[in-house]
C-alpha cells in the first residue's frame, strides 16, 4: 500500500520544480557549457528527488547507497555551474584578477571531480549504512560547491551582481543544507530523520531564485509564453474546483450537524451553491473581473497585442460595402478589446458636428447629432483619447456626453492628420479609467479604422466618378451623332436656295433626311438598351451592313466605292453599333480627301491581323489596343474578316497616330468636331473581340483595317 505522506510530497514537489526548471532552460536560445550544466543539474536533481519520493511512498525499493550515487552526480553538476559561469562571463572576469580566477575555477573543478570519485568508490565498495569514509567526500563536495558560489559572487563586478545573486542564492541553499546534513551525519554517525525528510522541500525552495536568475541573465533570457486563454481557463478551473471542494465540505458539515434535517439541508445547500456557480460562470462582468485580476498580477502588459491585432484584422477583413455596415464593423472591432458595453461611431460633418453612423447597444436619441466645441475638437485632432471627465473640463456645455451615465471615453479617428470620425465608448464591463495601455491601443485601432473608413469613402467617390464618366461618355457619343445629323441638315439647308428645283438635289435631300432619321432612331434605340455589341443582337449579313454604311455616306464626296465579297458572310450580334462605327470611319475618310480622290471599302477573309501592312506606307497599330481581346486560336472553321477603308487623302504622321488619333476629345476639325469618332469605333470593334489597325503616310493616304473574328460554320447555320 502506498504511503504518500508529507515528506514524500515534499520530495515530489522538489522533483517537479527541478523538472520544470530544466525544461524552461532547455528551450532557451543559448547553447553553451553553462546551459548544458544547468540543464544537467536540474535533470539529475529531478531524478534524484523523484526516486526519493517513490521510495518514501513505498512504490520503489532502492538501497541508500544507490540513491546516494545519484546525489553525487547531482552535486557535481551543481558544483560545476558557478565555476563554468565564471569562466564563460565576459564582464565577470574583467580587471587584473582574471587569470587568478581562471586558475581557481580549474582548481575547484578538479577538487569536485576528485571528491566525487572518492564518494562513488566508497559507495561501490561499502556495505550497509553510510560510513564516515563516504560522508567525508560528500561533505567536501558540498563545501566545494559553496566555495564555487562564493568565487562567482565575489569576483563578479558590483554592477553585474544583480544578474547572478539569485543563482548564487539558489545553489548556495542546496549546498548549504547539504553541508549541515553531512556534517551532522558525520558527527553523530547517521542522518537525522527530520533533516533528511526535509530535503525535498528545501531543494524545492531553491528553484524560484534560480528561475529569477535565468530570467535576468542577458545572455540566456528566459522567454516562455503562456497563453492568456490557458491561464484564464486554468484559473477558472482551479477556482471552480476549490469552490466545489468548499461546497462539499459545507455539505458534509450540514449533514453531520443538521440532525434529521441534515440530508435535506445538504441537498438545498448544494443546489444553491451550484446555482450561484452557474450564475458566476455565465456572468460577463465576473469573467472580466477575473481576467483583469490575472492580467494585473501575472502579466507585464495588459493586452496580448499580437492576438488583439489578429482579431482586429479578422473582424475588418470583410466589413461590407455600404458605409453603415462598415461603420458598425469598425465600432465592434474597437469595442471588443476594452470590453465596452456599447458605443456610437460619429462622422465629422463639414460644419464640425458629429453625426451618428452606427450604434451598438447605445440607442439614446439625444446622441444622434452632437456639436463639438473648438477645444474638444482640437484635443481629439491631436490624437488623444478623451474621457468623459475630461470632456466636462474641455466642453462644460456638452451635456449630451457628460450627462450620460454610460459614457466612458471618446476615441479619435484621424487620417492624414485630419479628424474624420469619433467613437463614443460606453463603460466597460470592468468600469475603470482608461490607463496608458488602453489609450495607446484605442488610438492605434482608431487610426487603422480611420484608414478603412477613408478607403470606403474613396471607393464610393470613385464609383460615383465612374458613373459620371460613363454618363459623360454617353453624352459625348450622343452629341457627336447629333452633330453629324445637324451637319447633314445644314448642308441641305445651305444648298436649298440654289438647287431646290434640281431633281437630283431633291433626291439627295430626301436620302440625307432619311439617313438622319435612321441615325437618330438608332441613337434612341441605343439609349433604350445597354447591351454588349458583340454578344447581343440578331443575325445579319456583313456584306449588306457595309453596303448600308456606304449608302448612308453617299451625300458627301468623294462617294465611297464598295467592293463586296463573292462569299456571303453572316454574323451574329448588335449590327447597329458596328454600322455606326463604319459610318464614322467612312465619313472621316471623305472629309480628309478632295472631290477628285477616292474612298474604297473592301471586304475579305484573312488568316491573321496585319496581312496588308506592306501595301500603303508604314503600318501603325493602335497603341491603345488590347491584343488580349484578339482570339488566340480561331479553330479550323473560324477566321478573321477584314473590312478595309482606304483613301488617298492628306494622310497622318506616325506621331499623330501614336499620340492623338485614338485619344478621346482630341480633334483637328476645330469647333465642328468632337474628337470621339475613331475612339468610339475602336471601342465597338474591340467589344466584338476584334482589332483596329491604321496605316498612313502624309500626303499619300490612309487605310483602316478592321479585323473581326467570325465562325463561318456557325454563321452559315
Amino acid at each position: 500500500m502506498l504511503n504518500f505522506g508529507l515528506p514524500a510530497f515534499g520530495f515530489a514537489l522538489g522533483a517537479l520544480a527541478f523538472a520544470v526548471l530544466g525544461a524552461l532552460i532547455a528551450v532557451g536560445p543559448r547553447r553553451d557549457m553553462v546551459h548544458w550544466a544547468l540543464v544537467l543539474g536540474a535533470l539529475l536533481s529531478a531524478i534524484w528527488l523523484g526516486l526519493t519520493a517513490f521510495i518514501r511512498a513505498d512504490f520503489l525499493f532502492l538501497p541508500l547507497r544507490g540513491l546516494t550515487a545519484f546525489e553525487v552526480f547531482r552535486s557535481l553538476a551543481w558544483a560545476a555551474v558557478p565555476c563554468l559561469y565564471a569562466l564563460a562571463g565576459e564582464r565577470l572576469l574583467g580587471g587584473a584578477f582574471g587569470q587568478r580566477v581562471g586558475r581557481s575555477v580549474v582548481l575547484y573543478l578538479g577538487v569536485a571531480v576528485l571528491l566525487s570519485l572518492l564518494a562513488l568508490g566508497s559507495l561501490a565498495f561499502g556495505r550497509g549504512k553510510l560510513d564516515t569514509l563516504t560522508l567525508i567526500p560528500l561533505l567536501g563536495l558540498a563545501i566545494t560547491g559553496l566555495a564555487g558560489v562564493e568565487l562567482l559572487y565575489r569576483n563578479t563586478h558590483s554592477d553585474d551582481r544583480w544578474a547572478v545573486k539569485y543563482l548564487c542564492l539558489g545553489i548556495g541553499l542546496v549546498f548549504g543544507y547539504d553541508v549541515y546534513l553531512y556534517a551532522e551525519a558525520a558527527l553523530f554517525g547517521g542522518y537525522s530523520p527530520e533533516a533528511w525528510l526535509a530535503r525535498g522541500a528545501v531543494n524545492a525552495m531553491a528553484v524560484p531564485p534560480m528561475l529569477i536568475a535565468v530570467r535576468r541573465d542577458p545572455k540566456r533570457p528566459l522567454r516562455v509564453f503562456v497563453s492568456r486563454h490557458v491561464v484564464f481557463h486554468g484559473a477558472t478551473l482551479i477556482a471552480v474546483g476549490g469552490y466545489l471542494m468548499l461546497l462539499a465540505v459545507a455539505g458534509f458539515y450540514v449533514k453531520t450537524m443538521g440532525g434529521s434535517w441534515g440530508g435535506t439541508l445538504r441537498i438545498v445547500l448544494v443546489a444553491a451553491g451550484l446555482m450561484l456557480l452557474s450564475t458566476l460562470l455565465l456572468s460577463g462582468e465576473a469573467r472580466a473581473q477575473l481576467r483583469q485580476f490575472l492580467i494585473r498580477h501575472f502579466y507585464q502588459n495588459k493586452y496580448d497585442y499580437a492576438e488583439q491585432w489578429l482579431k482586429f484584422t479578422e473582424r475588418l477583413a470583410n466589413p461590407g460595402e455600404e458605409m453603415p455596415k462598415v461603420a458598425e464593423s469598425v465600432l465592434r472591432a474597437v469595442m471588443q478589446p476594452v470590453e465596452s458595453t456599447g458605443g456610437i461611431l460619429y462622422a465629422l460633418s463639414q460644419r464640425g458636428q458629429l453625426e451618428a453612423l452606427a450604434r451598438v447597444e447605445f440607442a439614446d436619441p439625444e446622441l444622434e447629432t452632437v456639436a463639438l466645441s473648438a477645444r474638444l475638437r482640437r484635443r481629439l485632432a491631436e490624437e488623444h483619447v478623451v474621457t468623459i471627465a475630461e470632456v466636462a473640463a474641455l466642453a462644460p456645455n456638452l451635456t449630451e456626453f457628460t450627462a450620460q451615465p454610460r459614457a466612458w471615453a471618446l476615441v479619435p479617428m484621424v487620417h492624414d492628420s485630419d479628424l474624420i470620425a469619433v467613437i463614443l465608448l460606453a463603460v466597460p464591463r470592468v468600469n475603470a479609467q482608461p490607463g496608458a495601455e488602453d489609450r495607446e491601443l484605442l488610438l492605434t485601432l482608431g487610426k487603422q479604422s480611420a484608414a478603412l473608413l477613408a478607403l470606403v469613402r474613396a471607393n464610393q467617390r470613385l464609383a460615383e466618378s465612374r458613373q459620371f464618366d460613363a454618363f459623360s461618355r454617353l453624352s459625348a457619343f450622343v452629341v457627336h451623332d447629333v452633330k453629324n445629323v445637324v451637319a447633314q441638315l445644314e448642308l441641305i439647308n445651305r444648298n436649298a436656295e440654289r438647287h431646290r428645283d434640281n431633281p437630283e438635289f431633291v433626291e439627295d435631300a430626301f436620302n440625307t433626311v432619311g439617313s438622319a432619321v435612321a441615325r437618330m432612331n438608332r441613337l434612341l434605340a441605343g439609349l433604350r438598351k445597354a447591351s454588349n455589341p458583340g454578344t447581343d443582337g440578331g443575325v445579319f449579313s456583313l456584306n449588306a451592313l457595309v453596303e448600308d454604311a456606304c449608302g448612308h455616306c453617299l451625300g458627301r464626296t468623294p462617294r465611297p466605292e464598295y467592293q463586296p465579297m463573292d462569299q456571303e458572310v453572316w454574323m451574329e450580334g448588335d449590327s447597329e453599333r458596328l454600322l455606326h462605327a463604319l459610318e464614322h470611319l467612312i465619313t472621316n475618310a471623305q472629309e480628309a480627301t478632295i472631290e477628285q480622290g477616292f474612298v474604297r471599302i473592301t471586304l475579305q477573309m484573312v488568316q491573321e491581323a496585319g496581312t496588308h501592312a506592306d501595301e500603303v506606307g508604314s503600318a501603325v497599330s493602335d497603341p491603345c489596343r488590347d491584343d488580349s481581346l484578339l482570339p488566340d486560336d480561331l479553330g479550323g472553321e473560324a477566321g478573321l474578316i477584314c473590312i478595309t477603308i482606304e483613301d488617298d487623302g492628306c494622310g497622318m504622321s506616325r506621331e499623330f497616330i501614336n499620340t492623338r488619333l485614338f485619344a478621346p476629345f482630341v480633334t483637328t476639325k476645330g469647333n465642328s468636331g468632337m474628337g470621339i469618332g475613331v475612339f468610339e469605333a475602336r471601342h465597338v470593334v474591340e467589344s466584338w473581340g476584334g482589332s483596329l489597325e491604321v496605316q498612313s503616310t502624309p500626303g499619300q493616304g490612309t487605310r483602316f483595317d478592321i479585323y473581326l473574328p467570325v465562325d463561318t460554320e456557325r454563321a452559315e447555320a
